[in-house]
């Protein structure tokens, strides 16, 4: 689906410049959406640091919500998730597309329907909605 897209990480640097010209464009925001791929893939450390940022440029913000698979709830500690919900992350969305086992060994999805529950309840106990 996304053959022409490869992962990438993008500097800090550029993701203020991005938050910073948000601010210029939208006066007041009370919902964040952080797109582009799946934000939980990236390290903690970052992802707070952005967090953090959006923090300070939007103080008025209520929700603010990612893409994240499963598996990436799974591969951060209890309190990494947290620490990242203290932050700021509200809700995360993630796709199942099924939970037969058969389908999700077919569309290569890299997980089993018990990793995305383990993931989902991971999440909630974090106070995450997902």
């Amino acid at each position: 689906m996304f053959d022409d897209k490869r992962f990438k990480v993008r500097e800090l640097k550029e993701i203020f410049k991005d938050i910073a010209d948000a601010r210029r464009l939208y006066p007041k925001v009370e919902s964040i959406f952080l797109i582009d791929g799946n934000v939980m893939a990236m390290r903690t450390e970052k992802l707070i640091a952005i967090l953090d940022q959006i923090k300070v440029t939007f103080p008025e913000f209520k929700n603010l919500a990612v893409y994240s698979g499963f598996n990436d709830f799974r591969r951060k500690s209890i309190s990494e998730l947290k620490e990242i919900r203290s932050a700021g992350l509200t809700t995360a969305y993630s796709g199942l597309e099924s939970g037969d086992p058969i389908v999700l060994e077919r569309i290569k999805k890299g997980m089993t329907r018990e990793h995305a529950i383990q993931g989902m309840e991971i999440a909630r106990e974090a106070g995450i909605k997902v």
